[in-house]
């Protein structure tokens, strides 16, 4: 089939490349190369079973005024287009401006913000840039109720460490 699945330098690891993907059995081709035409040397190529990963359902409690660390990784939610995210719950008391900020210097930074405490159905709002660089920024008018945000990465398969921050406009 046309299944896929690449890397090219993985986060720290040099000129090393690596694969995790969950496969339900069957043959798979493992194409090996350079990055660049012409290039030529020895390398190794290792394949190994790793443990099966459920991804995590842990939903993250955050109020205004915090700031969270978190990492972005495998065994996380993956969202339809492959990035993995990390969930949110944000419960608001009063009707006001509330930014939610996401840095990181590992991957270029996704938010997206929903109604419900699930991360789940439509978003009310996304972002990838308006923070500066790669920082997300999502500055939105919420009445009392119960919300959440998916901390995610712009592209598939991104890892790392970030930073999510919520805060009042006046």
């Amino acid at each position: 089939d046309e299944t896929s699945v690449t890397n090219d330098d993985g986060p720290d690891m040099g000129t090393d490349s690596q694969l995790r993907f969950i496969s339900n059995g069957g043959n798979w081709i493992i194409r090996a190369n350079t990055l660049s035409e012409g290039e030529t040397g020895a390398f190794r190529l290792t394949v190994s079973d790793g443990e099966r990963l459920r991804p995590t359902t842990q939903i993250v409690p955050i109020s205004v005024g915090e700031s969270r660390q978190g990492r972005l990784e495998f065994s996380d939610r993956q969202a339809d287009d492959g990035s993995f995210y990390d969930c949110y719950a944000l419960n608001i008391g009063n009707r006001g401006n509330v930014s939610i900020r996401m840095d990181s210097a590992q991957f270029d930074a996704y938010l997206s913000l929903h109604e419900g405490p699930q991360c789940d159905g439509e978003s009310l709002a996304a972002d990838d840039d308006s923070g500066g660089g790669t920082s997300a920024l999502i500055t939105q008018t919420l009445r009392p109720g119960s919300y959440s945000f998916r901390a995610n990465s712009l592209s598939s398969a991104q890892e790392g460490d970030y930073t999510v921050s919520v805060t009042t406009m006046r």
